[in-house]
């Protein structure tokens, strides 16, 4: 990222855009720099964190050799490689919406001489290391936030139920509620599974996934369009979660390698398009023999005796018990 209208082997200004692991900033902030740099004829790199990857790394000669280093993170940065050099601190927020300020301040010498590097809160380390020992604790809080919609639809098709002797109307309403939010619960545990894995580059498609499995869309359909339908369900929420997260995991670090003057553009075109094109295959193929086992399985329930509003009973029950117990283990391992 060097601007062709100074001609110099080092740049004049280095910059180090880092956000968030569920944010873009960093490329935005990156291109705002990069911009107005040119725009002013000051020559510029800019080295990018996301994702745990470093996108043009600055060197040891450019360090010494530049005039001040532009350090727009909304995340822990080491500074102790920029010591006795002027760096500017900012957020990425900052670095998008007043560029040229920025770049004057290190022009004008105006920013402070950096010593040694920004230290982690005992916040950070402690979340870090909960991170690193109790990976299933991130597990519990993503199915945390799920409970509340299946308390919700286990509760509507119970009062359905309630209702149902005494008044059709309320009760069709309710059943038609439950409906809508259980056959939305498979897309929306499937983003959430793609979440955990690939942060949000994963949500979209992980949601697109779980809409084919929620639908029963398979390769059988495919090659006769009369074909009954089935949803693979909780299975095929699972499988499309975990296949969604992997396969933007893998478009991530494919994308890692792109010119850095393609790479804003990756999360709005390249992740969802080529990412949705793929789960929507791999959900096309599996559907059929998901759909099948989940099919077995009502099937048992319903010779089992197990009605629609047993079932609610008793996701009902789970759901409000885990939602109680959950907090609690999170605690438990964080202290």
């Amino acid at each position: 990222m060097v601007s062709d209208t100074n001609i110099q082997t080092v740049p004049q200004i280095l910059a180090v855009s880092a956000s968030g692991r569920d944010s873009d900033n960093s490329f935005k902030a990156a291109q705002a720099l990069l911009n107005k740099a040119e725009e002013l004829g000051v020559s510029i790199k800019i080295e990018i964190h996301e994702n745990n990857e470093i996108t043009d790394p600055l060197t040891a000669e450019e360090i010494s050799r530049c005039k001040g280093i532009i350090v727009a993170t909304d995340t822990n940065i080491v500074l102790k490689r920029f010591a006795n050099k002027q760096v500017l601190v900012t957020t990425t927020s900052q670095a998008i919406n007043e560029p040229e300020k920025l770049i004057r301040m290190i022009l004008n010498n105006e920013a402070s001489v950096a010593q040694t590097e920004i230290p982690e809160t005992v916040t950070d380390q402690k979340k870090t290391a909960e991170t690193r020992q109790y990976p299933f604790i991130r597990l519990m809080e993503c199915f945390g936030s799920i409970m509340p919609l299946l308390v919700a639809g286990s509760l509507m098709l119970v009062i359905a139920m309630l209702l149902s002797q005494n008044s059709s109307s309320l009760s069709l309403f309710f059943k038609t509620v439950g409906d809508i939010i259980f056959a939305m619960f498979i897309p929306i545990l499937a983003a959430y599974i793609a979440y955990l894995i690939a942060g949000k580059d994963g949500v979209l498609i992980g949601f697109i996934g779980g809409a084919v499995a929620q639908a029963g869309y398979s390769l059988a359909w495919l090659s006769d369009p009369g074909t009954l339908l089935y949803s693979s369900g909780l299975f095929g929420a699972m499988v499309a979660g975990v296949a969604a997260g992997y396969i933007s995991s893998f478009l991530q670090k494919l994308c890692s390698k792109m010119p850095s003057s393609l790479k804003f553009i990756r999360a709005d075109i390249i992740y969802p398009i080529i990412g949705i094109l793929i789960i929507s295959a791999v959900m096309f193929s599996l559907n059929g023999p998901l759909s099948g086992i989940n099919q077995s399985i009502i099937k048992n329930l319903e010779s089992a005796g197990i009605n629609e509003g047993i079932l609610a009973i008793i996701i009902l029950f789970i759901t409000v018990t885990m939602t109680l117990i959950t907090p609690r283990f999170i605690k438990k391992q964080d202290n």
